[in-house]
């Protein structure tokens, strides 16, 4: 396995939020699964901390979504269920109904061409969680929200679960069905906050969708 912590800063401000970090990545790799049982003290050993930073980890990615603990079967990645992505585009669309309208005020022909520039890369099998982010920091940071954004951010990351299996795949097979990440940017550069709204959400729900079928006909 290859050690995520090849730098380990020791310093301890810094050591919690670097274990997190890549926890954060192997799970948006697929190198930790959705429903993968984590022992915390080997985790902890193989990257090369002590159990009390890790733990501190560890309960930053529950608050993110991103793991449970529970007294049965301690820690675990959370699975990836109908349920639980139906409740993720319900707090997508909530923070998109709040920053969209502010964001769109505050919008400039360079920042759109960031954006659009990104988009090609965004259904990528390898892409970086990095790029993701760019694209959503790009159009939403000029709200001067950081607590808003914080939680947008937590929300990409738990993106990176629905990934590991069929994700990309459905991605890309349905790169040209419309509503697509076009029409939701060509909404926002026209100023119509509701209709890029409701064409990213479009855009995400139909393609959870073919997702959910896919997961279903694998088991």
């Amino acid at each position: 396995m290859e050690d995520p912590l090849a730098a380990r800063p020791k310093e301890s401000k810094t050591i919690v939020p670097g274990i997190a970090l890549n926890l954060r990545t192997l799970i948006w790799k697929g190198q930790l699964h959705p429903g993968e049982h984590i022992n915390q003290e080997a985790w902890a050993a193989n990257l090369g901390v002590s159990h009390i930073p890790f733990r501190e980890a560890v309960r930053i990615l529950e608050a993110e979504g991103l793991l449970q603990v529970t007294a049965n079967r301690g820690v675990t990645v959370t699975p990836v269920t109908e349920h639980e992505m139906q409740e993720w585009c319900l707090e997508f669309e909530g923070l998109l109904h709040v920053l969209l309208p502010l964001a769109a005020a505050k919008a400039t022909p360079a920042s759109l061409a960031r954006a659009r520039a990104l988009m090609p890369e965004l259904d990528q099998p390898r892409i970086a969680p990095d790029t993701h982010l760019e694209f959503w920091r790009i159009l939403l940071e000029p709200c001067g929200m950081p607590r808003l954004m914080g939680l947008m951010e937590q929300l990409i990351w738990r993106l990176g679960r629905y990934f590991v299996a069929d994700g990309k795949a459905v991605m890309a097979s349905m790169r040209e069905i419309r509503p697509n990440r076009e029409d939701f940017l060509d909404a926002f550069e026209a100023g119509d906050a509701e209709g890029a709204l409701q064409a990213m959400m479009t855009f995400i729900r139909k393609r959870i969708v073919v997702y959910l079928q896919l997961q279903e006909r694998s088991r």
